[in-house]
């Protein structure tokens, strides 16, 4: 009795472990599936709370977008800029930001973020300014007098003279103000000593607010608007109004290339910009671009390599986050070949399927790849996040190894097996070679399971299937070889396979092979 049970586990656990290994999941976003090995279009890879995840492509003045001169997302510790040099880390929040998926932390009495100015940006000593914005989120949990959100001094030289110069941007009081010491000097006779622009309403702590301070070089105009609304402006101007002469700010030659972000504050800030053009021109607090209508991208997978055909792909799992009017649609196609005809890289022909669940058994095939679109909204605010997927696969069971292999020697040889109780088996493969540890995968005839020539019953009772083979059948197979083998009265080694034939959603089949019956040896009988 406890050997009968101890053996009812043992096939229990096989029968689990056998259920078990057909099914397989792949997993997109980490192991050997990441995001930073898809192919990109108006999308990239950020930083998330748990590990990479993909968004629409931001105006990070990658050269793409010429107008913008710095920007910062604050959604990665690893920044390239092409315009600045950050010479201090970034302290990152993942768990608020105002847009993508962190937001800079600055702490007073902390380290304020310092960044270099190269030739090609605009802070870079003996620049002359056009038309400029500068904006950013903001979230205060309180507000201390003097902390600076930007700050930039700089100096040069008026013929014995030196002239310093300031830029900064701030707290003072419950408003924002920008407050400028020299900077705006071309023309110079006339130019303003001072500038000041601040905000009018008081702001309450403990929420974001977006704030943005823009320059018309060809009116003069200087303003500055909160969460999108005019809080107040002036005219760089000779007169103080509209017309007459007009002041443009200038970086001295003296100055050091250099700008602070964060100077004595105490808050989280994100998506810091600097452009070269003003709204007219951009989208007021857009990060991805909208100039077009609602921004979208494309994500396309590596391929996917299951090993064999018997896969089929029974659902998707992801994790996704969707600000309002944002979606990520995905798109799928299976192969059962890859085409190598352009060149050293695969690729897949087959068509896209727009994934949905009741297509799911529709996808069969040894290769894989999938394609997620990512639609912004109309703003250019929010994008879509995907931070993982999963594609769950079943195998196909193989067919069952034909059994009770007979051969026949004489003029010819005989082989004869008992059909395979599969109702998906309607061929076998029969198999030769001259050495029984090396089968070659071309090498094999098709056997048809039909009821007339290749079928007969053994002793009345059970059924069996015959097969003949003579040294013309090799010889038409393109086996000379093993041909001449035959007729020599050389040894050959059979063996068979059965074949479950599988549609691949083509009109086209596929078969799906058993494992190698055992291996059968005979030769022709010489007259």
């Amino acid at each position: 009795m406890v050997i009968r049970v101890i053996f009812m586990l043992v096939m229990l656990m096989g029968t689990w472990g056998q259920e078990n290994a057909r099914q397989r999941t792949i997993t997109f976003g980490s192991g050997i599936y990441p995001w930073e090995n898809f192919a990109l279009e108006n999308a990239q890879v950020k930083e998330g709370p748990r590990g990479p995840v993909i968004t629409l492509q931001d105006r990070s003045g990658s050269g793409a977008l010429p107008g913008i001169d710095l920007f910062l997302s604050f959604d990665s510790e690893s920044v390239q800029q092409p315009n600045y040099r950050i010479d201090t880390p970034l302290a990152l929040s993942r768990q608020m930001s105002r847009l993508g998926t962190a937001s800079g932390v600055f702490q007073e009495g902390g380290n304020p973020l310092v960044l270099t100015a190269q030739p090609s940006s605009l802070f870079f000593p003996g620049n002359l300014w056009h038309d400029f914005k500068i904006e950013f989120w903001a979230y205060l949990p309180t507000f201390s007098e003097g902390a600076s959100i930007l700050t930039w001094k700089g100096a040069f030289r008026r013929g014995r003279d030196v002239v310093t110069q300031e830029l900064r941007i701030g707290l003072v009081g419950r408003v924002m103000e920008l407050q400028t010491k020299n900077f705006f000097q071309m023309p110079q006779r006339g130019a303003p000593a001072e500038v000041r622009l601040r905000g009018r309403r008081p702001m309450l702590p403990g929420r974001w607010t977006h704030h943005r301070f823009q320059f018309d070089a060809s009116t003069g105009l200087l303003e500055y608007f909160r969460d999108g609304t005019p809080e107040s402006s002036i005219y760089v101007t000779a007169t103080g109004r509209e017309g007459g002469q007009i002041f443009v700010p200038l970086i001295g030659e003296l100055s050091r290339p250099e700008i602070m972000l964060g100077e004595n504050l105490s808050a989280l800030v994100d998506e810091f910009k600097i452009s070269r053009q003003i709204d007219s021109l951009f989208g007021s607090t857009a990060t991805y671009d909208a100039r077009l209508g609602a921004p979208f991208g494309f994500a396309t997978s590596p391929i996917v390599d299951l090993g064999d055909h018997a896969h089929t792909l029974e659902g998707i799992d992801w994790e996704t986050r969707l600000p309002a009017s944002t979606q990520v649609s995905l798109q799928v196609r299976a192969a059962d070949a890859l085409d190598w005809s352009s060149g050293r890289r695969p690729q897949m022909n087959g068509s896209w399927i727009n994934w949905s669940e009741n297509r799911a058994a529709s996808l069969r095939g040894r290769y894989f790849q999938i394609r997620l679109r990512l639609d912004g909204e109309g703003s250019g605010e929010q994008s879509p996040v995907v931070e993982r997927l999963q594609m769950r696969f079943s195998k196909i069971p193989e067919p069952m190894t034909p059994m009770f292999l007979a051969l026949k020697e004489g003029a010819e040889i005989e082989l004869s097996w008992r059909p395979v109780a599969d109702d998906g088996v309607r061929k076998y493969r029969v198999f030769w070679s001259l050495n029984p540890n090396r089968f070659e995968p071309t090498h094999f005839f098709t056997v048809d399971q039909d009821f007339g020539r290749a079928f007969s019953w053994d002793n009345g009772e059970r059924p069996r299937i015959r097969f003949r083979v003579s040294a013309e059948n090799l010889r038409n197979a393109g086996d000379a070889l093993a041909a001449e083998a035959f007729e020599s009265g050389r040894l050959l080694y059979f063996a068979v396979t059965s074949i479950r034939e599988l549609e691949n959603g083509t009109g086209a089949t596929i078969g799906l092979l058993s494992p190698f019956s055992e291996v059968l040896s005979g030769r022709r009988k010489l007259e």
